[in-house]
């Protein structure tokens, strides 16, 4: 059996390669065999059709306009694959890197997964950590939850699953829903009415002009909300502050001026 010649750039000494590693590497417009597998065998091999066998993490880098077969899976398999259709297999941090205008598939979950991937249509599994950044003005679908699934989601209508710290954040003007708790849930939220389970410390801030429930109370449950009627659990140092009009209660003593 014959050797190959090939000639790499900077490759000033031998010009055969005796490994089957290196000798497929630098040829262009080759047919991939059955055997293609592993981490180098396919770099730098431009346009050829994807063989059954193609796996593995750096499989299919700089492999431009291929169709993706059914094994394509893993972390990084089509990284620089512009414009091919995704998979059912395409899952992972970053499989979908870099893959723009196309269609999201079933599987398509985690951290990183939606990544510039622009105007596409979310999925039912469409859930996390980031997998709506960069989606304007998107329908919310049933799954969206956690941390920052509505970040930079501009005017949509809240699904009866937003809970969490900062499921709300910067979307303005929403109705709230009846499971908005916690610390920051009504942040930036402007003129909404306060359900029943608004409690703790933050949950009334940049709220304006809303009815007080019968829930409000702690340290700092009444800042910032203007005009309110006092409840009965109105009571502490700082339950008064920044709440302006309304009737001071009875057993109220002010412990800076006795000294305490």
């Amino acid at each position: 059996m014959h050797t190959i010649a090939v000639i790499c750039p900077g490759d000033t000494h031998d010009r055969v390669a005796g490994e089957r590693k290196a000798a497929s590497r630098s040829v262009i417009g080759r047919k991939a065999s059955l055997k293609d597998s592993g981490k180098a065998p396919s770099c730098y091999v431009i346009g050829r059709k994807a063989s059954l066998k193609d796996s593995g993490k750096a499989a299919s880098r700089f492999v431009i306009g291929r169709k993706a077969s059914r094994k394509d899976s893993d972390k990084a398999p089509s990284r620089y694959v512009i414009g091919r259709k995704a998979s059912r297999k395409d899952s992972g941090k970053a499989a979908s890197r870099y893959v723009i205008g196309r269609k999201a598939s079933r599987k398509d979950s985690g951290k990183a997964a939606s990544r510039y991937v622009v105007g596409r249509k979310a999925s039912r599994k469409d859930s996390g950590k980031a997998p709506s950044r960069y989606f304007i003005c998107r329908k919310a679908s049933l799954k969206d939850s956690g941390k920052a699934p509505s970040r930079y989601v501009i005017g949509r209508k809240a699904s009866r699953k937003d809970p969490g710290q900062a499921s709300s954040r910067y979307v303005i003007g929403r109705k709230a829903s009846r499971k908005d708790s916690g610390q920051a849930a009504s942040r930036y939220v402007i003129g909404r009415k306060a359900s029943r389970k608004d409690s703790g410390q933050a949950a009334s801030r940049y709220v304006i002009g809303r009815k007080a429930s019968h829930k409000d109370s702690g340290h700092a449950s009444s800042r910032y909300v203007i005009g309110r009627k006092a409840s009965r659990k109105d009571s502490g140092k700082a339950a008064l502050r920044y709440v302006i009009g309304r009737k001071v209660p009875r057993n109220f003593i002010d412990l800076k001026r006795l000294g305490t």
